[in-house]
């Protein structure tokens, strides 16, 4: 989920006409939160300021909407606000900054925006994912 997560983040980065890239990296040995099943850590890096704060708050609910509908493709809008404000699932602190003050709207465009570009977003995902010789289903 990790890199999907980040792939959302930087599809709508460029679709917006962002310049971006993601990396993720292993946690360390021991690390495990079995609480959450996180073992991977992602990050995003865009010029995203230069664009105003919609467009920036859009690139921050970009990531966590990319993995709802990786798993759920006809999933709402109202779903994916729900899912947000999970405890476990919720984004990061990073993307949370980016996210302040977002509105129903911005999430529903959001929403629109990431389905349309969820082909792109999992090639990305198979490409980088093809370079460790794994795949996701």
């Amino acid at each position: 989920m990790t890199c999907i997560h980040e792939a959302g983040h930087a599809s709508v980065a460029r679709h917006l006409g962002c310049s971006a890239y993601w990396r993720i990296f292993a946690l360390p040995e021991g690390t495990f939160n079995p609480e959450t099943e996180h073992r991977w850590l992602g990050r995003t890096w865009s010029d995203a300021g230069a664009l105003g704060m919609r467009a920036e708050r859009k690139i921050g609910l970009a990531g966590v909407i990319a993995e709802h509908l990786f798993d759920e493709p006809d999933a709402s809008a109202l779903s994916i606000y729900d899912y947000i404000g999970d405890e476990i699932l919720m984004p990061s602190l990073s993307d949370w900054d980016m996210m302040a003050g977002y509105s129903y709207r911005d999430l529903w465009e959001t929403v629109r925006l990431v389905r349309k570009l969820m082909p792109r977003i999992r090639a990305e995902v198979d490409c980088f994912l093809n370079d460790f010789g794994v795949s996701y289903g």
